[in-house]
């Protein structure tokens, strides 16, 4: 089990630094909450605001194991709001979840481009060959066609990016390379390889990558160790349901959308029970604030007034919420520094998408219509203010 801690130091720079790595000698909650403790007591840190994990019903009893042993110290603000938002999901984990389910429904036409890559690279012999069949239809690009790691989905993605490049070099190769076709027909293992890829198969391949391209952008970012990520997050997410809605009438992708969206309502369907403190660090990014926030719940509850208004205050009472217990921690930490002391707090834990989907348009929109708005409000007080004015020097004028 690895336990890393994210925290600010006094410069305000960004940490990661791995607190272990130690062999667990079993999966339970309980084995994990013992771990952690032991961890964090030998550290010396007695202050958590949030533990990412996985989605393992282990790590959930874990951490309810946890919050019993932290809440035993006595110590004051050990764990914030009652420890209600202490578990936070590892967005990467349920990325994950939510693209293999999309990947289960196209794995025939992904086998069979997995296949053609396979034979390109199992030998140098074969690989020169393709480099011909390359040169003759006249691609240019630096690198060639890469294999991909099953298991990891953002590898598929990038497999199918690169090879789509060479659809016209395969093509010259199933009719130049007489070893090409037979590989398919050969039984391996009692199998038959899946492929050659047909001009169907490429098709939807192509579909397919430009579908995923959205997630591996996430991916990229969530998974970032030298910036913070939390105040883009919620966003992003909020992008990513917004393209599986507008794929629902694709005739191709309308069942793989209906897949990831089952999976991604799961773990996010509901505001409710996403983990508040990622509206707070909207809120906190200057870019953003709470109109950012404002806007995203206009979206989600339409016309429906007041559901925006409750869920704003709600994001508004946590932040003030928070200001206040840091407000105190630190009057606390300047009297025991007086008095010759010292105290320590660390969090552990485990740009937005760069083409403007629909979502983004509208949001841009309602942000220019409500600048628009301020301008014009500012004009009129200033147009009042100023015939208020001249109305005086008129009457200065008469008396003088």
């Amino acid at each position: 089990m690895v336990l890393t801690a994210h925290f600010i130091d006094d410069d305000w720079m960004l940490h990661k630094k791995i607190l272990n790595f130690c062999v667990i000698p079993n999966h339970k909650g309980e084995s994990i909450a013992q771990l952690l403790e032991e961890c964090l007591v030998e550290w010396g840190i007695e202050k958590v605001l949030t533990i990412t994990v996985d989605n393992a019903s282990a790590n959930d009893s874990g951490l309810r194991d946890l919050v019993d042993r932290i809440s035993g110290w006595g110590i004051p603000n050990a764990l914030l709001h009652d420890r209600k938002y202490l578990h936070m999901r590892c967005v990467a984990y349920i990325l994950n979840l939510v693209v293999n389910d999309g990947i289960k429904m196209l794995n025939t036409v992904i086998q069979g481009i997995r296949n053609a890559v396979r034979y390109v690279r199992s030998s140098p012999q074969r690989l020169e060959s393709f480099k011909r069949c390359v040169e003759k239809v006249r691609i240019e690009n630096k690198g060639l066609v890469i294999l991909d790691v099953p298991t990891r989905w953002n590898s598929t993605f990038l497999m199918l990016e690169l090879v789509l490049k060479f659809k016209m070099a395969f093509d010259w190769l199933k009719v130049n390379d007489g070893h090409y076709l037979p590989y398919f027909t050969k039984e391996n293992h009692d199998n038959i390889r899946e492929g050659p890829p047909s001009t169907y198969d490429w098709s939807e391949a192509g579909i397919f990558a430009s579908f995923l391209r959205p997630f591996y952008k996430v991916i990229l970012k969530v998974c970032s160790s030298n910036i913070p990520t939390i105040h883009t997050t919620f966003g992003d997410l909020f992008k990513i349901k917004s393209l599986l809605l507008e794929n629902k009438d694709n005739e191709f992708l309308s069942m793989i959308s209906m897949l990831t969206q089952e999976k991604y309502a799961k773990y996010w369907g509901s505001i409710e029970d996403m983990n508040q403190y990622a509206f707070v660090a909207l809120v906190l990014d200057p870019r953003h604030k709470l109109e950012k926030v404002v806007g995203y719940y206009e979206m989600l509850y339409g016309e429906d007034e007041e559901k925006v208004e409750i869920a704003t205050n709600t994001v508004k009472d946590l932040l003030f919420d928070l200001y206040m217990i840091h407000e105190e921690l630190s009057f606390d930490t300047q009297q025991s520094t007086s008095s010759g002391g010292s105290s320590q707090s660390t969090t552990t834990s485990g740009d937005p998408l760069s083409s403007m989907t629909k979502i983004e348009r509208k949001l841009k929109e309602k942000s220019e219509m409500r600048k628009a708005k301020r301008v014009v409000l500012c004009t009129m007080i200033w147009i009042g203010f100023f015939r208020i004015l001249m109305k005086g020097k008129k009457s200065q004028t008469l008396i003088s």
